[in-house]
C-alpha cells in the first residue's frame, strides 16, 4: 500500500486532535496522501493540517490503495458513490453516533492503521442496486449501497406503486413510499420500515412499504439476481426517488428497472469486527437495562 485517500465531514472541535494523529501515522507509515476538495479546506482551516503533506482529490479522475471515510453512514454512503466501480476499499472511521458502515471509532483508528500499514485486515463485498429508466430519463446518481427510496412529493395523498419481479405482478403497493433495500441497507431505511435485518453477504434484496394503507402488505426478501420494475402513479405526476438519500424528482411516466449492479463496494474491518459484534453494540441487542 502506498497512497492512501480521505474523504470526510466537518466535524467537532473535539476531534481535531484525532485528526491530526492520523495524518501524523499516515505520514509515519509512508504513506502518499489525497484528500477530497471540500474536505481538504476544513482539514487546513480547521484542524491546521500543512496542505503541502498532500495532494488534492479533484472530480472523480482518482486512484489510490484505499479511502478513508471520515464521519458517519451518510458520509461513507458519499464516499462510495465517489469511488464507483474503481474496487478500491473503503475504511469508515466514525465520527458521529451510529454508524453500522463508520464503525470504527476514534479510539479503534489509531491501531488499525498500524493494522492496516501491516496487511493485518478483512476486505467485505458489499451488493449495490443499480437503476434505469425506461424513458432514457437520466438518472443522477443509478446506484445505491443502501437503498433505493420511491416517496411521495405532496404531502396528503398516497402514491400507487406497481412492483414486478421478473415480469410478474408481485403487489399494487399504495403507501407513502416503497424501499428497494440491500443487506447493506437493512440496518438503515428499510429497519425502520419493518423490514428484516440480513447479514451483509446474503445474496438478497428487501422490498418494504413505507405507511402501507393496507396492514397486510408486509415487507418481502427477494433473491438478488432478479430483475424488479416499479411503476408510480401520484395525484402530483410525479414522485421522488432517493438513491442513498440522494434524491431526484421524476415524472410518472418513467418506470424504473432495479438489478444488481456489476461491481460490489469493498469495505475494509478489522478482523475482530462480526457484523453480529455490530449489532450488539450498536442496537444493544442481549442488553438488559433493568
Amino acid at each position: 500500500m502506498r497512497k492512501v485517500l480521505i474523504f470526510g465531514n466537518s466535524f467537532r472541535v473535539n476531534r481535531l486532535p484525532q485528526m491530526q494523529q492520523l495524518f501524523s501515522q499516515l505520514r509515519n507509515h509512508g504513506l502518499d496522501i489525497a484528500v477530497d476538495a471540500q474536505f481538504s479546506q476544513f482539514l487546513t482551516q480547521e484542524a491546521g493540517i500543512d496542505a503541502h503533506l498532500f495532494e488534492i482529490i479533484e472530480g472523480n479522475d482518482f486512484s489510490g490503495d484505499v479511502a478513508f471515510s471520515l464521519g458517519g453512514d451518510g458520509t461513507f454512503l458519499n464516499t462510495a458513490a465517489r469511488i464507483g466501480s474503481k474496487g478500491i476499499p473503503i475504511i469508515g472511521i466514525n465520527t458521529g453516533h451510529l454508524g453500522f458502515l463508520a464503525d470504527i471509532t476514534n479510539d479503534e483508528a489509531s491501531t488499525f492503521i498500524n493494522d492496516i500499514a501491516s496487511g493485518n485486515y478483512k476486505v467485505e463485498q458489499r451488493t449495490l442496486l443499480e437503476a434505469s429508466a425506461n424513458n432514457n430519463e437520466k438518472l443522477i446518481q443509478p446506484f445505491a449501497l443502501n437503498e433505493l427510496a420511491i416517496l411521495k412529493q405532496d404531502l396528503s395523498s398516497m402514491i400507487t406503486i406497481e412492483a414486478r419481479v421478473d415480469g410478474e405482478l408481485l403487489n399494487t403497493y399504495k403507501a407513502d413510499g416503497l424501499l428497494i433495500a440491500t443487506p447493506t441497507g437493512s440496518t438503515a431505511y428499510a429497519m425502520s420500515a419493518g423490514g428484516p435485518i440480513t447479514t451483509p453477504n446474503t445474496p438478497v434484496f428487501i422490498i418494504a412499504p413505507i405507511a402501507p394503507h393496507s396492514l397486510t402488505m408486509r415487507p418481502i426478501v427477494l433473491p438478488d439476481n432478479c430483475t424488479i420494475e416499479l411503476k408510480t402513479e401520484s395525484r402530483s405526476q410525479s414522485y421522488l426517488a432517493a438513491f442513498d438519500g440522494r434524491s431526484q424528482v421524476l415524472n410518472c411516466e418513467t418506470t424504473l428497472t432495479l438489478q444488481r449492479a456489476n461491481y460490489h463496494i469493498n469495505v475494509i474491518r478489522p478482523n475482530d469486527h462480526t457484523f453480529f459484534n455490530t449489532l450488539k453494540n450498536k442496537l444493544m441487542w442481549g442488553a438488559d437495562n433493568r
